[in-house]
């Protein structure tokens, strides 16, 4: 597969705003966060892929989430996913298979549906 440039250019920026939240610590916060809008048919699914792949390399990242709003988006985002490297992502079916690939180290990336639930976590 190749990029277009319009989605080189929006997965650069993606990493350049990962790399500046990181730097200045501002994740989680309003001016550590952006978006990114591309029209129908215009490959959202490529650029998605093609950044969390990057992203789940850097040094600062330990996982890459993918968050769609719908069970079958979820299903054919995946199916894309691993068309494009076969094994690259995870996708889940419940809360509890969620949990495990939280926990999971060699789960970089995790395609999940917001009505998933993450059970709250203790910090100690």
């Amino acid at each position: 597969m190749v990029m277009r440039p319009y989605q080189i250019a929006a997965t650069e920026k993606i990493l350049q705003r990962l790399n500046v939240s990181t730097n200045a610590r501002t994740w989680g916060k309003h001016e550590g966060g952006g978006y990114i809008w591309h029209t129908t048919g215009s490959g959202k699914t490529l650029t998605s892929f093609k950044t969390a792949r990057l992203a789940s390399r850097l040094p600062d990242v330990d996982k890459v989430f993918f968050v769609v709003d719908r069970k079958d988006l979820d299903y054919q985002t995946m199916k894309e996913y691993d068309r494009f490297e076969k094994g690259a992502a995870n996708s889940n079916g419940s809360t509890a298979v969620l949990t495990k690939q939280i926990n999971d180290d060699n789960a970089r990336i995790i395609i999940t549906t917001n009505q998933s639930k993450i059970p709250p976590r203790r910090l100690y």
